[in-house]
């Protein structure tokens, strides 16, 4: 536990989420290959629409963006896998996040590595 000195004792939710990310014999959050497509919308916005298959539907999986400037945006694609003997039928994780233009460049980070995701013109 932290001392007093940096910060005290931890609260309970926080131990829970340690315990049982130690349960689960300590998984680690995957980059994953999602489907990206863009669209334009008034005032010079986007709409970046990401699809994200997940063969075991106990996964999960989201977008986080990562610290960009205001005109080049870089996102990163992350899945947490499922709980050990955790299986549920395939599925598709859908995402959408609308961003304010102007946009000069759309970077995605997945397993696959880093992508500049063309804009429309």
């Amino acid at each position: 536990m932290p001392t007093e000195a940096t910060g005290g004792p931890w609260p309970e939710g926080w131990i829970e989420v340690l315990e049982l990310w130690m349960d689960n014999n300590f998984p680690q959050l995957l980059l994953t290959l999602g489907q990206y497509t863009v669209q334009q919308i008034a005032g010079g916005g986007i709409v970046l629409a990401v699809s994200i298959p997940l063969d075991n539907g106990a996964a999960e999986a989201w977008l986080e963006r990562e610290l960009s400037s205001r005109e080049q945006v870089e996102y990163t694609v992350w899945m947490r896998p499922p709980s050990q003997g955790l299986s549920r039928p395939a599925k598709v994780a859908l995402h959408k996040e609308i961003l304010s233009g102007p946009i000069d460049k759309l970077f995605i980070n997945d397993a696959a590595g880093l992508h500049e995701i063309a804009l429309p013109s």
